[in-house]
């Protein structure tokens, strides 16, 4: 009778172990964290229309109900499309998803004539969760291309042209 009665108490309390694994992964029961972010190619060219792609996913917290904002919280990071959800630009710059991965593109401008390393900063809950951080490295445009766009070099990179 006695290692019936440990399976049904294993059973019963097994539950509470996952729990307590994900709060020591650094979630809370009531906030959700960012658990990996993949960001390729990490090098693009500076010119606003080459693109890289990032894959961000979270472990949502049971009061997101699925849906979170990808919190892009870096200063001074590149410009960004979100590609499955709505992107936000208020006190936070990121993308409100629903399901657990957001999918974003990064761009920027660079016109510095040398490579410009821009951080990229994903979180979940902003107060709580420490992120994953990613840097995006930007070529500067070519010489070429700005004489055909009718610009002369610039001496500052500009990063996010809808802000």
């Amino acid at each position: 009778m006695k290692p019936f009665l440990r399976c049904t108490l294993l059973l019963l309390f097994l539950p509470s172990f996952n729990g307590f694994a994900k709060a020591q992964g650094g979630c809370g029961t009531d906030y959700g964290c960012v658990v990996s972010f993949s960001l390729s190619p990490g090098e693009v060219m500076g010119d606003g229309s080459h693109y890289a792609s990032a894959t961000i996913i979270a472990d949502l917290a049971p009061n997101e109900h699925g849906q979170w904002t990808a919190s892009l919280t870096e200063s001074g990071g590149p410009g960004f499309i979100c590609a499955n959800g709505t992107a936000v630009y208020a006190q936070l710059n990121g993308c409100h998803v629903t399901g657990s991965a957001a999918t974003i593109y990064f761009f920027a401008y660079n016109g510095s004539g040398s490579p410009v390393s821009l951080p990229i900063k994903a979180q979940d809950d902003t107060t709580r969760d420490t992120g994953i951080s990613q840097t995006l490295v930007v070529d500067p445009m070519p010489t070429s291309f700005l004489t055909r766009m009718g610009r002369v070099p610039a001496t500052h990179v500009r990063v996010n042209p809808l802000a």
